[in-house]
Protein backbone atom coordinates (compact mmCIF):
# COMPACT_ATOMS: atom_id res chain seq x y z
CA UNK A 1 0.00 0.00 0.00
CA UNK A 2 2.48 2.52 1.24
CA UNK A 3 5.09 1.51 -1.85
CA UNK A 4 2.14 2.15 -4.37
CA UNK A 5 0.78 5.60 -2.63
CA UNK A 6 4.32 6.24 -2.73
CA UNK A 7 5.62 5.94 -6.29
CA UNK A 8 2.46 5.57 -8.38
CA UNK A 9 -0.36 7.67 -6.62
CA UNK A 10 -1.46 10.63 -8.68
CA UNK A 11 -0.26 14.53 -7.87
CA UNK A 12 -3.44 14.67 -6.34
CA UNK A 13 -3.60 12.26 -3.76
CA UNK A 14 0.25 13.00 -2.73
CA UNK A 15 -0.45 16.95 -2.71
CA UNK A 16 -3.51 16.10 -0.31
CA UNK A 17 -1.17 13.57 2.15
CA UNK A 18 1.21 15.97 2.07
CA UNK A 19 -1.00 18.38 3.49
CA UNK A 20 -2.30 16.18 5.91
CA UNK A 21 1.26 15.28 7.26
CA UNK A 22 2.63 19.17 7.49
CA UNK A 23 4.48 20.79 10.61
CA UNK A 24 1.15 22.50 11.64
CA UNK A 25 -1.07 19.51 11.26
CA UNK A 26 1.80 17.16 13.11
CA UNK A 27 1.93 19.27 15.26
CA UNK A 28 -1.97 19.67 16.32
CA UNK A 29 -1.91 15.78 16.44
CA UNK A 30 1.41 15.54 18.84
CA UNK A 31 -0.19 17.70 21.05
CA UNK A 32 -3.46 16.28 21.32
CA UNK A 33 -1.59 12.68 21.54
CA UNK A 34 0.11 14.03 24.53
CA UNK A 35 -3.25 13.85 26.39
CA UNK A 36 -3.73 10.59 26.01
CA UNK A 37 -0.75 8.86 27.96
CA UNK A 38 -0.44 5.77 25.75
CA UNK A 39 -1.07 7.12 22.46
CA UNK A 40 1.72 9.81 23.11
CA UNK A 41 4.14 6.84 23.16
CA UNK A 42 3.41 5.00 20.00
CA UNK A 43 3.32 8.59 18.03
CA UNK A 44 6.61 9.37 19.37
CA UNK A 45 7.85 5.92 18.37
CA UNK A 46 5.83 6.80 15.04
CA UNK A 47 6.97 10.26 14.10
CA UNK A 48 10.11 9.42 12.12
CA UNK A 49 7.92 7.15 9.88
CA UNK A 50 5.19 10.37 9.28
CA UNK A 51 8.01 12.53 9.18
CA UNK A 52 9.63 9.94 6.31
CA UNK A 53 6.20 10.00 4.80
CA UNK A 54 5.45 13.31 4.69
CA UNK A 55 9.07 13.82 2.75
CA UNK A 56 8.24 11.11 0.15
CA UNK A 57 4.68 11.77 -0.46
CA UNK A 58 6.00 15.54 -1.58
CA UNK A 59 8.60 14.49 -3.70
CA UNK A 60 7.39 11.39 -5.26
CA UNK A 61 10.19 9.06 -4.53
CA UNK A 62 9.86 5.29 -3.99
CA UNK A 63 8.89 4.24 -0.32
CA UNK A 64 10.89 1.09 0.65
CA UNK A 65 14.56 2.24 0.05
CA UNK A 66 14.59 5.99 1.32
CA UNK A 67 12.81 4.50 4.76
CA UNK A 68 15.61 2.46 5.52
CA UNK A 69 17.89 4.81 5.39
CA UNK A 70 16.55 7.57 6.64
CA UNK A 71 14.05 6.16 9.43
CA UNK A 72 16.61 3.09 11.16
CA UNK A 73 18.78 5.10 13.18
CA UNK A 74 16.22 7.76 14.34
CA UNK A 75 13.56 4.62 15.37
CA UNK A 76 16.40 3.20 17.47
CA UNK A 77 17.03 6.36 19.03
CA UNK A 78 13.46 6.91 19.84
CA UNK A 79 12.70 3.55 21.16
CA UNK A 80 15.49 3.73 23.14
CA UNK A 81 14.37 7.18 24.68
CA UNK A 82 10.64 5.72 25.07
CA UNK A 83 12.37 2.28 27.07
CA UNK A 84 14.27 4.85 29.26
CA UNK A 85 11.30 7.24 30.20
CA UNK A 86 8.69 3.93 31.31
CA UNK A 87 11.90 2.36 33.35
CA UNK A 88 10.14 1.94 36.46
CA UNK A 89 12.75 2.07 39.26
CA UNK A 90 11.01 0.30 41.54
CA UNK A 91 11.55 -2.70 39.37
CA UNK A 92 14.68 -1.95 39.38
CA UNK A 93 14.86 -2.09 43.67
CA UNK A 94 12.57 -5.21 43.60
CA UNK A 95 15.37 -7.02 41.54
CA UNK A 96 18.35 -5.46 44.01
CA UNK A 97 16.14 -6.73 46.68
CA UNK A 98 15.29 -10.61 45.67
CA UNK A 99 19.12 -10.82 44.87
CA UNK A 100 19.66 -9.43 48.56
CA UNK A 101 17.61 -12.19 49.77
CA UNK A 102 19.25 -14.80 47.60
CA UNK A 103 22.49 -14.18 48.82
CA UNK A 104 21.85 -13.79 52.69
CA UNK A 105 19.67 -17.17 52.14
CA UNK A 106 22.34 -18.63 50.09
CA UNK A 107 25.44 -17.34 51.22
CA UNK A 108 24.93 -16.72 55.44
CA UNK A 109 21.65 -19.02 56.46
CA UNK A 110 21.44 -22.65 54.33
CA UNK A 111 23.93 -25.43 53.94
CA UNK A 112 24.23 -25.60 49.77
CA UNK A 113 27.72 -23.94 49.90
CA UNK A 114 30.35 -25.60 51.92
CA UNK A 115 31.72 -24.47 55.09
CA UNK A 116 29.29 -24.06 58.28
CA UNK A 117 26.16 -21.54 57.68
CA UNK A 118 25.99 -18.68 60.44
CA UNK A 119 23.82 -20.09 62.44
CA UNK A 120 26.42 -23.59 63.03
CA UNK A 121 28.75 -21.57 62.63
CA UNK A 122 32.65 -22.68 64.64
CA UNK A 123 35.35 -21.01 66.45
CA UNK A 124 37.89 -21.63 63.14
CA UNK A 125 36.28 -19.62 60.94
CA UNK A 126 36.04 -16.42 63.80
CA UNK A 127 39.46 -16.88 64.27
CA UNK A 128 39.79 -16.99 60.47
CA UNK A 129 38.27 -13.76 60.17
CA UNK A 130 39.97 -11.90 62.85
CA UNK A 131 43.45 -13.20 61.62
CA UNK A 132 42.02 -11.35 57.85
CA UNK A 133 41.37 -8.32 59.41
CA UNK A 134 44.77 -8.35 61.55
CA UNK A 135 46.26 -8.29 57.80
CA UNK A 136 44.47 -5.11 56.57
CA UNK A 137 45.93 -3.69 53.61
CA UNK A 138 49.02 -6.28 54.33
CA UNK A 139 50.21 -3.28 56.54
CA UNK A 140 51.27 -6.11 59.69
CA UNK A 141 52.67 -8.40 56.67
CA UNK A 142 54.75 -6.25 55.49
CA UNK A 143 56.08 -3.72 58.56
CA UNK A 144 55.84 -7.03 61.13
CA UNK A 145 55.98 -10.23 58.96
CA UNK A 146 56.94 -11.94 62.55
CA UNK A 147 53.30 -10.83 64.92
CA UNK A 148 51.55 -11.06 61.62
CA UNK A 149 48.73 -13.75 61.07
CA UNK A 150 50.27 -16.73 58.60
CA UNK A 151 47.27 -17.44 56.01
CA UNK A 152 47.21 -18.49 52.86
CA UNK A 153 48.27 -15.67 50.17
CA UNK A 154 45.53 -16.07 48.14
CA UNK A 155 43.12 -16.19 50.40
CA UNK A 156 44.22 -12.79 51.63
CA UNK A 157 44.58 -11.36 48.45
CA UNK A 158 40.48 -12.41 48.20
CA UNK A 159 39.81 -10.82 50.98
CA UNK A 160 41.50 -7.55 50.46
CA UNK A 161 40.17 -7.21 46.89
CA UNK A 162 36.66 -7.76 48.68
CA UNK A 163 37.49 -4.91 51.15
CA UNK A 164 38.89 -2.36 48.51
CA UNK A 165 36.19 -2.70 46.56
CA UNK A 166 33.20 -2.20 49.60
CA UNK A 167 35.66 0.81 50.31
CA UNK A 168 35.37 2.59 47.03
CA UNK A 169 31.73 3.08 47.42
CA UNK A 170 32.63 5.76 50.03
CA UNK A 171 33.52 8.26 46.44
CA UNK A 172 29.58 8.29 46.43
CA UNK A 173 28.81 10.14 49.73
CA UNK A 174 27.71 12.42 48.02
CA UNK A 175 24.50 10.22 47.68
CA UNK A 176 23.83 11.26 51.22
CA UNK A 177 24.95 14.56 50.62
CA UNK A 178 21.33 16.04 51.79
CA UNK A 179 21.72 14.92 54.91
CA UNK A 180 24.50 17.70 55.88
CA UNK A 181 24.23 19.97 53.14
CA UNK A 182 21.21 22.46 52.22
CA UNK A 183 20.51 24.62 49.30
CA UNK A 184 19.81 28.67 49.75
CA UNK A 185 15.89 28.34 49.05
CA UNK A 186 14.75 24.89 50.02
CA UNK A 187 16.14 21.72 52.15
CA UNK A 188 17.29 18.98 49.44
CA UNK A 189 15.77 15.57 49.34
CA UNK A 190 16.82 13.07 52.43
CA UNK A 191 18.03 9.83 52.42
CA UNK A 192 16.23 7.45 54.64
CA UNK A 193 19.37 6.20 56.86
CA UNK A 194 22.74 7.83 56.54
CA UNK A 195 25.15 6.10 54.03
CA UNK A 196 28.03 6.14 56.18
CA UNK A 197 26.50 3.89 58.17
CA UNK A 198 25.96 1.41 55.34
CA UNK A 199 29.44 2.14 53.97
CA UNK A 200 30.79 0.84 57.58
CA UNK A 201 28.53 -2.48 57.01
CA UNK A 202 29.56 -3.18 53.36
CA UNK A 203 33.34 -2.89 54.93
CA UNK A 204 32.10 -5.87 57.63
CA UNK A 205 30.00 -7.63 55.66
CA UNK A 206 30.04 -6.30 52.24
CA UNK A 207 26.63 -7.06 50.36
CA UNK A 208 24.84 -7.84 53.56
CA UNK A 209 24.75 -3.94 53.84
CA UNK A 210 25.45 -2.72 49.94
CA UNK A 211 22.41 -4.19 48.42
CA UNK A 212 19.87 -2.90 51.02
CA UNK A 213 21.05 0.62 50.25
CA UNK A 214 20.79 0.29 47.01
CA UNK A 215 16.99 -0.91 47.39
CA UNK A 216 16.25 1.80 50.80
CA UNK A 217 17.60 4.92 48.81
CA UNK A 218 15.29 7.60 47.49
CA UNK A 219 16.99 9.28 43.98
CA UNK A 220 17.55 13.00 45.12
CA UNK A 221 18.65 13.46 41.38
CA UNK A 222 15.22 14.82 40.31
CA UNK A 223 15.33 17.62 43.43
CA UNK A 224 18.96 17.97 43.54
CA UNK A 225 19.85 18.75 39.91
CA UNK A 226 18.56 21.70 37.26
CA UNK A 227 17.55 20.69 33.61
CA UNK A 228 19.03 22.99 31.40
CA UNK A 229 16.36 23.77 28.76
CA UNK A 230 18.66 26.00 26.83
CA UNK A 231 21.58 23.13 25.69
CA UNK A 232 20.70 20.97 22.47
CA UNK A 233 22.09 18.13 24.20
CA UNK A 234 19.70 18.83 26.92
CA UNK A 235 22.61 18.40 30.10
CA UNK A 236 22.23 18.93 33.77
CA UNK A 237 23.67 21.22 35.80
CA UNK A 238 24.96 20.68 39.42
CA UNK A 239 22.99 21.64 42.06
CA UNK A 240 26.04 23.59 43.70
CA UNK A 241 25.99 26.41 41.02
CA UNK A 242 25.75 29.90 41.87
CA UNK A 243 22.17 30.45 41.96
CA UNK A 244 21.88 27.70 44.64
CA UNK A 245 24.57 28.14 46.59
CA UNK A 246 25.44 24.14 49.11
CA UNK A 247 27.11 24.80 52.31
CA UNK A 248 28.63 22.24 54.97
CA UNK A 249 26.21 22.80 58.18
CA UNK A 250 28.92 20.85 59.95
CA UNK A 251 33.19 20.47 59.84
CA UNK A 252 32.94 16.83 60.31
CA UNK A 253 30.23 16.19 56.96
CA UNK A 254 32.91 18.64 55.32
CA UNK A 255 35.65 16.08 55.95
CA UNK A 256 33.52 13.34 54.90
CA UNK A 257 33.32 14.55 51.80
CA UNK A 258 36.66 15.93 51.03
CA UNK A 259 37.58 12.09 51.51
CA UNK A 260 35.04 10.89 49.23
CA UNK A 261 35.50 13.71 46.99
CA UNK A 262 39.41 13.31 47.10
CA UNK A 263 41.14 11.73 43.89
CA UNK A 264 43.41 9.88 46.17
CA UNK A 265 40.79 7.48 47.39
CA UNK A 266 40.71 5.47 44.17
CA UNK A 267 43.96 5.89 43.86
CA UNK A 268 44.70 4.13 47.03
CA UNK A 269 42.11 1.99 46.66
CA UNK A 270 43.70 0.94 43.36
CA UNK A 271 47.18 -0.02 43.94
CA UNK A 272 45.94 -1.93 47.16
CA UNK A 273 43.57 -3.92 44.75
CA UNK A 274 46.92 -4.41 42.04
CA UNK A 275 49.51 -5.58 45.03
CA UNK A 276 46.20 -8.25 46.48
CA UNK A 277 46.68 -9.41 42.46
CA UNK A 278 50.29 -9.72 42.84
CA UNK A 279 50.28 -11.21 46.63
CA UNK A 280 47.94 -14.09 45.21
CA UNK A 281 50.62 -15.37 42.99
CA UNK A 282 54.27 -14.18 44.63
CA UNK A 283 53.59 -13.64 48.21
CA UNK A 284 54.18 -15.59 51.75
CA UNK A 285 57.10 -17.80 49.76
CA UNK A 286 57.39 -19.67 53.07
CA UNK A 287 54.03 -20.78 53.04
CA UNK A 288 53.89 -24.49 53.22
CA UNK A 289 53.06 -26.18 50.00
CA UNK A 290 52.14 -22.89 48.15
CA UNK A 291 55.37 -21.88 46.01
CA UNK A 292 55.14 -18.60 44.25
CA UNK A 293 53.69 -18.16 40.70
CA UNK A 294 52.85 -22.17 40.04
CA UNK A 295 49.75 -23.87 40.10
CA UNK A 296 49.92 -25.76 43.10
CA UNK A 297 49.32 -22.72 45.53
CA UNK A 298 46.24 -22.66 43.67
CA UNK A 299 45.10 -25.95 43.72
CA UNK A 300 46.09 -26.43 47.25
CA UNK A 301 43.37 -23.18 47.93
CA UNK A 302 40.78 -25.02 46.07
CA UNK A 303 41.08 -27.90 47.97
CA UNK A 304 41.67 -26.74 51.77
CA UNK A 305 39.40 -23.77 51.54
CA UNK A 306 36.93 -23.44 48.10
CA UNK A 307 35.58 -26.93 49.23
CA UNK A 308 36.07 -26.49 52.76
CA UNK A 309 35.55 -22.82 54.53
CA UNK A 310 32.34 -20.97 54.00
CA UNK A 311 33.94 -17.38 54.43
CA UNK A 312 36.40 -18.14 51.38
CA UNK A 313 33.92 -19.34 49.44
CA UNK A 314 31.80 -15.63 49.98
CA UNK A 315 34.56 -13.57 48.67
CA UNK A 316 34.25 -14.92 45.15
CA UNK A 317 30.55 -14.72 45.18
CA UNK A 318 30.94 -10.76 47.10
CA UNK A 319 33.14 -9.78 43.73
CA UNK A 320 30.60 -11.44 41.83
CA UNK A 321 27.68 -9.55 43.10
CA UNK A 322 29.44 -6.44 43.42
CA UNK A 323 30.51 -6.40 40.17
CA UNK A 324 26.85 -6.87 39.10
CA UNK A 325 25.48 -3.72 40.83
CA UNK A 326 28.56 -1.73 41.34
CA UNK A 327 27.04 0.69 38.54
CA UNK A 328 24.00 1.77 40.37
CA UNK A 329 25.13 4.73 42.12
CA UNK A 330 26.74 6.28 39.00
CA UNK A 331 24.15 7.97 36.74
CA UNK A 332 22.90 9.54 39.59
CA UNK A 333 26.44 11.04 40.73
CA UNK A 334 26.75 12.21 37.36
CA UNK A 335 23.83 14.04 37.22
CA UNK A 336 24.72 15.57 40.41
CA UNK A 337 27.88 16.94 38.79
CA UNK A 338 26.12 18.01 35.64
CA UNK A 339 26.72 15.12 33.16
CA UNK A 340 24.29 13.77 31.37
CA UNK A 341 24.22 9.79 31.60
CA UNK A 342 22.70 9.46 27.68
CA UNK A 343 25.18 12.39 26.20
CA UNK A 344 27.95 10.60 24.26
CA UNK A 345 30.69 11.22 27.13
CA UNK A 346 28.02 10.34 29.87
CA UNK A 347 27.62 6.56 27.75
CA UNK A 348 31.05 6.17 27.50
CA UNK A 349 31.89 6.84 31.62
CA UNK A 350 28.80 4.87 32.52
CA UNK A 351 29.78 1.77 29.95
CA UNK A 352 33.56 1.82 31.56
CA UNK A 353 31.53 1.71 35.82
CA UNK A 354 28.90 -0.52 34.37
CA UNK A 355 31.09 -3.41 32.59
CA UNK A 356 34.83 -2.95 33.77
CA UNK A 357 34.68 -4.94 37.49
CA UNK A 358 36.21 -2.76 40.20
CA UNK A 359 39.30 -0.51 38.21
CA UNK A 360 35.69 1.08 35.91
CA UNK A 361 34.26 2.70 38.94
CA UNK A 362 37.71 3.69 40.03
CA UNK A 363 38.26 5.23 37.04
CA UNK A 364 35.00 6.93 37.11
CA UNK A 365 35.90 8.57 40.31
CA UNK A 366 39.29 9.79 38.97
CA UNK A 367 37.78 11.42 35.84
CA UNK A 368 34.37 12.69 37.36
CA UNK A 369 34.10 16.46 37.85
CA UNK A 370 34.24 17.82 41.36
CA UNK A 371 31.39 18.52 43.32
CA UNK A 372 32.00 22.12 44.65
CA UNK A 373 34.73 24.08 46.27
CA UNK A 374 34.45 23.03 49.54
CA UNK A 375 36.41 25.78 51.15
CA UNK A 376 34.12 28.48 49.65
CA UNK A 377 30.95 26.93 50.80
CA UNK A 378 32.67 26.90 53.76
CA UNK A 379 33.17 30.12 53.43
CA UNK A 380 29.58 30.86 52.73
CA UNK A 381 28.00 29.06 55.34
CA UNK A 382 30.34 31.21 58.03
CA UNK A 383 29.25 34.57 56.32
CA UNK A 384 25.93 33.71 56.79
Amino acid sequence: MLLFLGSGCSHVTRRTLSLCLSSRNRSVVCSAASRRGSVHAKLTVAYPFINCAHRLFSQGKPFAVYALKRTASATTSRLHQLVMKQAKPTHRKALIFVCWLVYVGVVLCSDLLPGSSVFRIDSETIHEALDLSMNFFFILPLLSPSQAPVLHPVLESTFQIVVCWALLFIGFLSDDISRHCRTAQKQVQKQILPMWVFLVGSALLTNVFYLPYLVLRQNPSSLATIVDTDSSEHSLRPFTSTKKTVAARHSEADMLLRIAESRGLPLILCVVALFAMLWAFAGRPEYPAAPPFTLERFQLYWQAFLQKDRLAVSFPIDMLVFALFQAELVPDDMRRRGLNPQSQKGTRMLGVARWIPFFGVAWYLWTRPRLCDFSANAETEQAH
